[in-house]
């Protein structure tokens, strides 16, 4: 049975990020995150509406209550003060790329191991990567051996042109760029995960009550137990 929700509407924004949120062919509105969202609002009885916004504005709109939802969000004490945290929904990964059939030649098991074998590493920038990926940015001789981008898809052609050993980017993200550039045979994924982390939907503590997360939550759950959600997840993992 549908979580009850009564004259339940919420906003929820989006940026574009293939495959999480983006346009179709139809013009139409799709991604990952927005059918997993979409359909735990649909067995909340939610009407949900999207508003396209930078991400930056994004969270500040939400701050300010001006939109109910922000998907794709990684915990941090900031964010908290202001919204709530919706129970996971999926995880995300940020992967190590490299050359096709070159993994075996790194023998890479924490990040130390980077600077061991002066690994020269792209970065997107604006990108989080996780705490221990922080810390080791302070360090001299780590942060040297990075090269740092604007756009993630720029990394792939400086990988096969050999200006730096491996990138790091979004597993499923990193995956789906390589396959829209046609490159998908010729990079890989490093056994070794940089970062892996609880991705959560935002509900904001202006627009709405803590029964909203609750509502939420329920449906979730439900939804994860039927197996709707891991679905929608493998559909996009082909």
């Amino acid at each position: 049975m549908p979580t009850q929700a009564q004259d339940c509407r919420l906003s929820m924004g989006w940026e574009h990020w293939q495959p999480y949120a983006y346009k179709n062919e139809r013009d139409e509105i799709s991604g990952l995150d927005i059918e997993l969202v979409t359909a735990i609002l649909d067995n909340m009885n939610c009407q949900l509406s999207l508003k396209s916004m930078p991400w930056k504005r994004l969270l500040s709109d939400t701050e300010a209550g001006k939109v109910d939802l922000v998907s794709g969000a990684s915990y941090t004490k900031e964010r908290e003060q202001w919204a709530y945290f919706t129970q996971p929904y999926r995880q995300e990964t940020r992967a190590l790329f490299v050359r096709k059939g070159s993994s075996e030649s790194y023998a890479i098991n924490d990040l130390n191991d980077l600077i061991k074998t002066k690994f020269k590493l792209g970065l997107t920038r604006g990108v989080y990567n996780g705490e221990a990926f922080e810390k080791m940015m302070a360090k001299p001789e780590f942060k040297k051996l990075t090269q740092v981008v604007s756009k993630e898809s720029i990394n792939p052609k400086k990988l096969l042109k050999g200006r730096i050993d491996g990138y790091i980017a979004d597993a499923m993200s990193g995956s789906h760029t390589l396959r829209e550039l046609g490159i998908l045979d010729q990079i890989e994924i490093h056994p070794y995960t940089i970062y892996a982390t609880d991705v959560h939907v935002l509900i904001s503590k202006k627009s709405n009550k803590a029964e909203r997360v609750q509502q939420f939550n329920n449906s979730l759950i439900q939804l994860q137990k039927a197996g709707t959600l891991q679905a929608i997840i493998d559909k996009y993992l082909q």
